[in-house]
């Protein structure tokens, strides 16, 4: 009996699926002023996916509560970009920066967001406990990963 416990406790690791992100850092700031009313919530997050190619991944949508933002990935120094890419030796990492707008205004665009009108602003695809939900294909496939926490909390920053 005890022989066949730990067999099978040696080998779930192979038949569970293994989570192809982990989250490196992530962090956020809470602003306020500017135009009267304006306030909002600045999230940055560096989430790892080791052992994947460049080619197999591709981040596409974060959502923070409710609110999705498209991800756009840094292609050139020219273009705009809320998501940079780099490879490290064993990973490629993602840097995503995002922000959440509880301004009263309603005119002026959410620099952090691209595409706005091809996402629709609904519920997230799924339940999840934590900051954020990241959407993105390995290998075609749609993954999730969830943000769970906020590692470091900077102090809220007021503009005149």
């Amino acid at each position: 009996m005890r022989t066949t416990i730990l067999f099978i406790l040696l080998l779930l690791p192979f038949w569970a699926p293994a989570q192809k992100a982990r989250l490196i850092a992530s962090s956020s700031t809470d602003w306020s002023g500017g135009v009267a009313g304006s306030s909002g919530t600045r999230y940055v997050f560096t989430i790892a996916f080791p052992g994947c190619n460049k080619k197999d991944i591709e981040a596409d949508t974060l959502w923070i509560g409710d609110r999705p933002t498209a991800l756009v990935v840094k292609t050139s120094d020219a273009a705009y970009f809320n998501t940079v890419v780099t490879s490290a030796k064993k990973s490629i990492n993602y840097t995503i920066n995002a922000a959440v707008d509880h301004s009263r205004r309603f005119n002026s665009p959410d620099p952090y967001r691209q595409n706005t009108n091809a996402i629709n602003p609904v519920k997230a695809p799924m339940l999840y406990n934590g900051v954020a939900l990241l959407a993105y294909r390995y290998k075609g496939k749609r993954c999730y990963f969830t943000i769970s926490k906020i590692i470091t909390k900077y102090p809220d920053i007021s503009y005149p």
